[in-house]
């Protein structure tokens, strides 16, 4: 009898749940963040909701939460499910429990400090649920120089995964960049022998990205990319930055690298610069020649959006050149990367 007390109570708590957190939803506000089996980060406090077919059972959440039915129980059997979030907690739900969110994570040095560990390991920096992710070998040092700028005017720590990664890792589902991104210790070099780019993955197309920093944001698929530079919240679709390849599943990518970092340094010609035009000089209007002499980074396009090559003693401003069109129907130019 006790038992089946326990169950009518847990089945009458996950009904007001459910009918708590799902009312007066407006379903424009929902932003996509994950397919089940997968993970959803989010950029900050936010309300995640977990199902199909308007069924859905709604958490508070903090920074990240598996998209899966341990989580959400099964709203919507038989169905394949998703998780969609909105900004700001309700407060008819739960606050999420701090040692949940910081469970498998250890800290490793506090900001400015030196994290050392033995193997690779998966290292994030930050603070208050907001976190950048690098992969490393050995040690790294616990900065924004490293990591970029998760969460701005708040004092942040380095946390290692504490389950080491065995050899040959390449990600987990959780890990927000790609795999080989940002491998290596990057303590104590000087700023001309780093990286002007650290690529990290930023959203699935159609979904939010967000930068505490001025950076370049690149989207579309490995090889073919638009880049854009971007400061606070963008829309990774092909509204913001055009299709640069159609009808391919593309994605959003962040450079971690700060761009005062980026301008110390002359780039190398599989980079990209900093796109803030303060740095460029134009060379050339659409179709007609940009003359220069020696090596140069350049860039085509308009209204910020841009397709970038490198090249030596000039090269034609034209579509066929650069391989796409980032702004199609609007007139482009062609400029000269001169920091």
């Amino acid at each position: 009898m006790r038992n089946t007390y326990r169950l009518i109570g847990w089945l009458m708590g996950a009904l007001a749940l459910s009918s708590a957190s799902a009312r007066d939803v407006d379903p424009s506000e929902w932003v996509p963040c994950a397919r089940e089996g997968q993970t959803c980060h989010v950029p900050g406090l936010a309300q995640v909701r977990f199902g199909a077919n308007g069924q859905y059972t709604v958490r508070n959440v903090d920074g990240r939460i598996d998209c899966d039915v341990d989580n959400f129980g099964d709203p919507a059997r038989r169905d394949p499910k998703s998780c969609e979030y909105r900004l700001g907690w309700s407060r008819d739900l739960p606050r999420p429990d701090q040692g949940e969110r910081d469970r498998g994570w250890e800290d490793c040095a506090r900001e400015g400090e030196l994290c050392r560990f033995r193997g690779a390991r998966t290292v994030r920096f930050g603070a208050e649920g907001a976190y950048h992710y690098r992969r490393v070998v050995g040690q790294i040092e616990c900065s924004v120089d490293e990591f970029g700028d998760p969460v701005y005017r708040v004092r942040k720590k380095c946390q290692v995964r504490q389950v080491p990664e065995r050899p040959g890792y390449v990600g987990q589902p959780n890990d927000r960049f790609p795999p080989g991104a940002a491998v290596g210790p990057g303590a104590g070099r000087p700023d001309h022998d780093r990286p002007a780019n650290r690529w990290a993955y930023c959203a699935d197309e159609g979904q939010p990205c967000t930068s505490s920093m001025p950076t370049v944001i690149r989207f579309g698929v490995p090889g073919n990319h638009h880049y854009r530079q971007i400061e606070g919240t963008v829309r990774c679709d092909t509204r913001t930055f055009g299709d640069p390849s159609p009808g391919v599943q593309k994605t959003c990518e962040i450079n971690l690298v700060p761009m005062d970092r980026s301008v110390a340094r002359q780039p190398d010609a599989d980079e990209v610069p900093p796109l803030d035009d303060r740095f460029w000089t134009e060379c050339a209007r659409e179709s007609q020649v940009c003359r220069f002499r020696g090596p140069a980074h350049v860039r085509f396009g308009a209204n910020g959006l841009y397709r970038v090559l490198p090249a030596r003693d000039g090269m034609p401003c034209d579509i066929r050149t650069f391989g796409g069109d980032p702004t199609p129907k609007v007139r482009k130019t062609c400029a000269i990367y001169r920091p």
